[in-house]
């Protein structure tokens, strides 16, 4: 979902299972590249239950659109969801968080001037 110059959200909303996952990878590549998005907000607030094989696949999708130019940003990570990335190692140096939509987007706007 654009929101303003080259700045996208998505919610995600639900449970997020690997066929959702592999999905979420496919349709967010293809639109951050028909929209020439420069930022992603991936806001996990919605996301009721989330495995280390579901984590692994987001960081695939943030690790992809990091590729095509996107620079993604996390919002929303609850407890559960931040003790299973560090459960399964993942590199979550150089990954931008905030805990806010609100703040993600006063991040984005600060930075883009």
């Amino acid at each position: 979902m654009p929101l303003f110059n080259s700045v996208g959200v998505l919610p995600l909303i639900g449970n997020l299972d690997t066929d959702r996952a592999q999905l979420l990878l496919k349709q967010t590549l293809k639109q951050a590249e028909r929209l020439k998005m420069q930022s992603l907000i991936m806001d996990l607030s919605g996301v009721q239950i989330v495995d280390t094989i579901v984590v692994h696949q987001i960081f695939q999708v943030i690790e992809a659109l990091k590729l095509i130019g996107v620079n993604t940003l996390l919002t929303g990570i609850r407890p559960e969801i931040a003790q299973n990335m560090i459960t399964i190692g993942m590199e979550i140096k150089g990954l931008k968080t905030k805990s806010t939509l609100e703040q993600a987007l006063t991040y984005i706007k600060l930075s883009h001037h």
